[in-house]
């Protein structure tokens, strides 16, 4: 189900939604999850919406816009094989080779896991400078150590 879009059909307290991806419904973390490719335009057409409608009287104001924990109510991003790359212990050179081969193959996932290790931290350092200026690459998140190391590369 990695990078499968589904819908957001709940919002816990603690972060957790559930969510259903075809016919199965799951609870999941909010960080475990992003809007898909497709939810972007929706969302910035309501944000757009938004702001020219103002505050309260039609004025156009700077009224706080609400995020949702949801990510936007789009699809879910879920960790799977074909759209994760693990590189641990590979040398930067190697790793950067392989999560570009990974971005080439990637088709219709618009995001991508790469599991780097927590080490030292410059497998990580480089390879967040090498793909944060990557044209397919909106932005790049990192998981808790906890989760093994992860860097997240969400893309167009």
């Amino acid at each position: 189900m990695g990078g499968a879009e589904g819908v957001v059909l709940r919002s816990r307290r603690g972060g957790g939604l559930t969510v259903k991806v075809g016919a199965l419904s799951m609870d999941v973390r909010a960080s475990d999850v992003a809007p898909s490719a497709r939810a972007e335009p929706r969302r910035r057409r309501q944000q757009q919406r938004e702001e020219a409608r103002g505050p309260e009287g039609g004025r156009r104001g700077s009224r706080p816009r609400r995020e949702d924990s949801s990510g936007g109510g789009g699809a879910v991003a879920i960790q799977t094989s074909r759209n994760t790359v693990d590189v641990r212990g590979q040398t930067a050179e190697e790793a950067i080779s392989e999560v570009n081969a990974a971005l080439a193959d990637l088709g219709r996932w618009s995001t991508l896991f790469v599991v780097h290790g927590v080490g030292t931290g410059r497998l990580r350092q480089q390879i967040h400078a090498k793909f944060r200026r990557h044209p397919l690459v909106t932005r790049i998140e990192m998981e808790e150590n906890s989760a093994g190391g992860c860097s997240i590369l969400y893309l167009e």
